[in-house]
This record gives structure tokens, sequence and C-alpha cells, in this order.
């Protein structure tokens, strides 16, 4: 009954969209005010090292596979204001994070003078870092490169503070004072610690017509904030101590058949362990090269309707000692590929395959299907 109604859903879904007009965002009677989010819905099968298959349909309790946002933009002048809001599916199994919850709250003023502009934001807010988007309708794939992806603590999603940026044509620089670097127990939200903040700092260049290069340091130095991990059987509760962060990624548009990209992320972060004492991770590794081909022919389509990706990516986990079912060391390589149709500027259709290979017998595999809805 509930694979039905789903289904029943996503059909209605479809039937609507496809008569939407094209539109970024969704203009609302008052001129100050827009609408903007997204509907994810995918249907997947995948394999990991316990030689057991899964299944999804609309529930895999993964932002980028299934997810619904809802976002509304205030403006006045230089002066906006942002709330969104963001549900996950409830599955069969127990989530970490909360089904729904507040994603983005935060207040905005910007000053232009000529081609130069300053933005200074206050509230709940994403992260700056990352070659692939937190939000699964930016991304060319259904799932991450890497293993962290916001979810966990080795990368940054949302954390709440202040952030201040400058940009032009040819570059930006910015930076934040955030309550933490890394994630806290909330729904995307950091540790709301701020005795003990995270800071962030970033440039990204564009002068080169198609190229874009970006470079970005994280340090935070306490998370009192538990997450509780399960190995064996029962949860730890660690505690970060220190948390570093470098990525740098670059993207170029080739052609407007052709763009390639990359990005290298550096990690090094101290923690406790309740029940385990103290335990230092050595530096983690990750790494993503990325090219994409789109269509701007006749070839199945006219426009550019259909594009193809393909991903490598890779990580290197170090690991301290004295935690059981931690590896010393631990290296692990993704391959994936994924078609991607635009019915129109608000409705696509994607699917995604993807293989796995880790040390130690940690091999997987993943196939899905899914639809997407901008608004």
């Amino acid at each position: 009954m509930n694979t039905l109604l789903k289904t029943t859903a996503l059909s209605a879904m479809l039937t609507a969209a496809a008569a939407l007009p094209s539109m970024a965002d969704v203009q609302v009677p008052n001129t100050y005010l827009t609408i903007d989010g997204y509907v994810a819905s995918s249907a997947t099968i995948s394999k990991d090292d316990s030689a057991n298959r899964d299944y999804s349909l609309f529930d895999s309790q993964n932002r980028g596979l299934d997810a619904v946002k809802f976002g509304v933009k205030a403006e006045y002048q230089g002066f906006s204001a942002y709330v969104s809001a963001l549900y996950i599916p409830e599955g069969t199994n127990k989530k970490r994070f909360d089904e729904a919850g507040i994603l983005d709250a935060y207040v905005s003023y910007e000053i232009k003078n000529g081609d130069n502009k300053f933005n200074f934001r206050a509230g709940k807010f994403v992260t700056d870092f990352g070659f692939e988007s937190f939000h699964t309708v930016n991304n060319a794939f259904m799932t991450a490169g890497y293993w962290s992806g916001g979810d966990w603590w080795l990368a940054p999603a949302y954390h709440s503070g202040i952030r201040a940026e400058f940009s032009n044509s040819n570059f930006t620089i910015g930076g934040s004072i955030v309550d933490s670097l890394a994630a806290g127990r909330g729904f995307y939200e950091g540790d709301g610690d701020l005795h003990n903040v995270g800071f962030e700092v970033f440039a990204k260049y564009t002068g080169i017509q198609g190229l874009t290069v970006f470079a970005g340091v994280g340090f935070d130095s306490k998370n009192d904030e538990g997450l509780g991990i399960g190995f064996g059987g029962s949860a730890i509760q660690f505690y970060q101590k220190k948390h570093v962060l470098v990525d740098v990624w670059a993207r170029y548009e080739i052609n407007q058949n052709f763009n390639i990209g990359a990005e290298f992320l550096f990690e090094d972060m101290k923690f406790a362990a309740s029940g385990l004492g103290s335990a230092s991770p050595r530096p983690h590794y990750t790494w993503i090269i990325f090219g994409e081909f789109i269509n701007t022919g006749t070839l199945f389509s006219p426009g550019d309707r259909f594009s193809v990706a393909a991903r490598v990516s890779g990580k290197r986990l170090d690991e301290g000692a004295g935690i059981s079912g931690y590896h010393d060391s631990y290296s692990e390589y993704q391959l994936s590929l994924a078609p991607t149709y635009k019915l129109n500027e608000n409705l696509s259709f994607r699917i995604e395959g993807s293989v796995r290979n880790g040390e130690g017998g940690y091999d997987a595999w993943f196939i899905g299907a899914q639809v997407l809805l901008k608004f």
C-alpha cells in the first residue's frame, strides 16, 4: 500500500510539473517576495560489503536521493531575509537526524558600487566549501563523490554565525565565524556553542571565461556536542577537540558541450571518545575528478536537454588506534556515471550507476533513477 501511494503521488507530481512554465523562482503577488525549492524522488538498488541488497522508493533517508525543500525570500532594496525547510522521507531504518526541520534562516545586506559588491549575512546558512552542492538538484549525480557529504563531521554543511563577502566579476573573497565547523546533532546545524567558534576563509577566482577556482581553509577548536556512532553494536560518543579543513577545487567549461572539474579536500581532526579515552586520527584525504558532456545539437533532442556526467573519486582515512572497527589506514575509490534528460527548466530525469572498491572487502555498487522538480 505504501509503495502504491508513493507511486501515485509521484505520477501526480510529474503530470503537474510537465505543465509548469520555465522559471527559476516563483514570483508571488507581493513583488518583494519569491519562493523556491525542489522535490527529489528516487528508486534505488544497492549492495554493500555485507552482501545484502537494499531497495528504496522515496524512502532512502538520504537527502541526495529523496528530499523536499521549500524556501521563501523577502527583499527590499539592499536588505533580504531567507527561510527554508527540508523534508526527508522517513524510511524503515532509524535516522540519526530528524525527518524535517529548518534549513536556512538568515538575513543579509548587500551594497553595490559598480562591479563591486559587499554582502553581510547573519543566521543559519550553508557552508561555502565543496565542489558538489549540498542540494541534489544542483549536482550532476545522485550520490556524493566523497563519504562526508555534509552529513558527518568530516566536512561542514549548515551552521550558524556571521558571514562577510566581497565580490566582483573577477574574484570573490569572504569568511565566516560560526558556531562549529562540523555538524552538530540537530537537523543540519552546528553545535550551537558560540564560546568555541569555528572559522572559514575562502577565495574564488573567475577572471578567465569558463574557469572557476576555489580555495578555502576552515578551523574549529572544539565541539562539545557528542555524536553517537555505533561500533560493535554499541554507541560511542565522539567529542571533537580540533578540526582543520582545506578545500581546493576548480571547474572549467571548455566549450558549450564539455566541462571538467576536480577537487582535493584535506582534513585533520582530533577527538575524544567516551569509554575509549582520547583518539587522534591522522589526516584524511578526499578527491574528485569530474567530466560532463552536454548535448547542444539534435542528438536525442534539440537544445541542451541531454547530458552525461562521469566521476572518479576516492578517499584515504588514516584513523587512530584503539577503536574497534577502525582501520589504521583505509582507502576507497568510486566510479560513477550519470545521464540526465531535462524535460524543461523545472523537470528532469536522471539515472546513475556507481561502483566502489575499498580495502578490506568494502566493495559496493549502486543503481538509481531519480526525478527532480525544481521551482
